[in-house]
């Protein structure tokens, strides 16, 4: 999509450069079939896609071969009302449009390629499935024809697996209150309770204990703890003792196998902790084979980024002691809970023009032989 903007962008500085050399007449009298630009010709104009000034519908095609929508044109006055519409789960970012009484008189840069950011009509910016145009019926038709350049650019969401647009997933608050927690879960060291959602609607993790040379300290009264992502601490990483192997904690969460809970929290008090004082306050966890899980650590989650749909750990501490540094304000454990990694799906854009498809008699090619096109519409009946 950047190459598609830059390419169009390139089109449309050239377009410029030449234009800026003519006159207004040059610009907007209709010059046979003879191009402005030397080296081509717009040949025969293609017919009507209507045999009535009534809403007719075309086709509007992404990428050369699919339909994604299709543009409503119909007379109201001496104006035509086109309409964009997308559908199937496309929608419209940009918008360019130009109506004219003969071919020639479209912008085009001197290899006859459309320069869409002359076109006078449209849209950048956009996020929607619809948009309309009201645009006066040029004078001095031939057999009340009018020809229409009617371009867009057009997104979807991927169909694929998605990838990660941001490792840390979005936190509702940056604080909340841990009301209570439970140590019974057989797979985890707490399952921790909040008084308000924290990630999507959920105030209930599992999780692990990050400090053990602190206490929790709950006791029924509810604790407000600050919530940080592990791989974005900056300068509060001073609340973990070693921040240097969040890494390694975060490949094992994601890496469990058969390791149990014993092993998985002895793991982190052993990579995270200065001194290995919470052996003697955590005897079921130190006499676990801990050091297997350690071990499998330290060899395969140096420099780990969890993928898309994979897990990464909060990190939450609590501020319960004032004093400029937060550091010395902590009190109680430092704790951590395990969030899934958001996958965003990739947005898949193309350019689209308005065209019947397949093309038939009613479009033309752009003289530059991309697979640009206009289309022919009859705007007012011919006289008699």
């Amino acid at each position: 999509m950047k190459k598609l903007i830059k390419l169009f962008s390139l089109f449309t500085l050239a377009g410029l450069l030449f234009i800026g050399c003519q006159s207004a007449e040059d610009m907007t009298s209709p010059v046979g079939d003879l191009a402005r630009g030397p080296g081509f010709s717009w040949g025969t104009p293609p017919s009507a896609v209507n045999a009535s000034a009534g809403i007719t519908q075309i086709d509007l095609v992404a990428g050369q071969n699919q339909v994604v929508g299709y543009l409503e044109v119909e007379v109201s006055g001496t104006n035509l009302l086109i309409t964009y519409n997308t559908t199937g789960g496309w929608y419209i970012t940009e918008t360019h449009l130009q109506v004219v009484a003969h071919p020639s008189q479209f912008f085009v840069n001197p290899a006859g390629n459309p320069i869409i950011g002359s076109f006078p009509y449209g849209d950048d910016n956009l996020n929607t499935n619809e948009i309309s145009y009201t645009v006066p019926i040029p004078e001095d038709l031939t057999e009340g024809m009018v020809y229409i350049g009617a371009h867009a650019v057009v997104c979807t969401e991927g169909s694929g697996s998605g990838t990660t647009a941001v490792l840390c997933p979005p936190l509702l608050v940056n604080n909340a209150t841990l009301l209570t927690f439970s140590s019974s879960n057989p797979n985890y060291y707490k399952t921790l309770y909040f008084d308000v959602p924290i990630i999507d609607t959920n105030t209930v993790f599992d999780g692990w204990c990050v400090d053990a040379t602190r206490n929790i300290g709950l006791s029924n009264v509810p604790l407000n703890m600050n919530l940080l992502c592990s791989y974005n601490l900056g300068d509060l990483a001073c609340v973990i003792e070693k921040p240097e192997f969040l890494d390694q904690v975060n490949w094992l969460i994601n890496n469990r196998g058969s390791f149990s809970k014993f092993q998985i929290q002895g793991a982190i008090w052993k990579l995270l902790s200065d001194s290995d004082a919470w052996m003697a306050a955590e005897p079921a966890y130190a006499s676990s084979d801990y050091m297997a899980a350690y071990t499998a650590a330290i060899s395969n989650g140096v420099g780990f980024i969890p993928a898309c749909g994979e897990k990464v750990l909060i990190i939450m501490y609590d501020q319960a002691n004032p004093g400029p540094d937060v550091c010395s304000r902590i009190r109680h454990q430092v704790l951590a809970f395990e969030a899934l990694v958001p996958c965003e799906q990739e947005q898949v854009c193309e350019t689209a023009w308005a065209f019947n498809y397949p093309a038939d008699l009613t479009s033309k090619l752009f003289p530059g032989h991309v697979w640009f096109r206009y289309f022919g519409y009859k705007a007012e009946e011919a006289p008699l």
